[in-house]
Formats: C-alpha cells, structure tokens, sequence
C-alpha cells in the first residue's frame, strides 16, 4: 500500500515511511493511493473492535510490520478504553445511531 498527499506535492510512500510522521512534507494529510478491498467477514454486527482491526488494517498496513505487531498494537490501544466494545454503537431512536468515543483515556470526543 502506498500513501499519497492529499496536496499532490509530495512523493508517495509506504506505511512504515508514513506512520509517525502526522502531514505530509507539503502539508496535505496521506490518503491510499488506491482504497482496498475489505474482507465483510469481521465487519457484520457484534463482531468485536479487534477482531474488525485484524480484519481491515492489513490492508492498509500490509508487510510493513513483523508479524504479530498489528495484534500486539490492537490490545495496547484497547486496553485503554473502560468499555467493553470499546467504541460502542448506540442506537437513539429508528435509524439514528451514535458512535461513542469517548471511553478512551483521554475521555475525548472526536
């Protein structure tokens, strides 16, 4: 996977080039140079937040990290948050839902 600047100034890059870096040189944000192909299998409803991350990040990650680095960054960063599902969906009312950010451990809403 290859990443490029939203501003078109920069050269693209791989996930390891990328990853700690926040902006690109020319300021614009990385996006994939191209949007995978996500497996439906961890995506249907109930399915938990990290069996979803194993599932989808891959893709964007591809070989870029040693083998079990994704898993062992996956129950890091859940380890922080104070709900189970971690980032529940909560349904308000027919057809309205509210993804809830908040019970990590910053407490921040997005």
């Amino acid at each position: 996977m290859r990443y490029v600047s939203t501003r078109g100034q920069a050269a693209a890059a791989g996930f390891a080039d990328i990853l700690l870096e926040g902006l690109a040189p020319d300021g614009g944000l990385y996006m994939p140079e191209a949007w995978p192909t996500l497996p439906a299998r961890g995506i249907e409803a109930g399915a938990d937040y990290k069996a979803i991350g194993l599932d989808v990040l891959p893709a964007f990650v591809g070989d870029a990290l040693p083998a079990g680095a994704l898993e062992r960054a996956l129950d890091a960063l859940i380890s922080g948050f104070d709900h189970p599902a971690v980032t529940p969906l909560v349904q308000l009312e027919d057809g309205l839902f509210l993804l809830e950010l908040f019970h990590g451990p910053t407490a921040a809403f997005k």
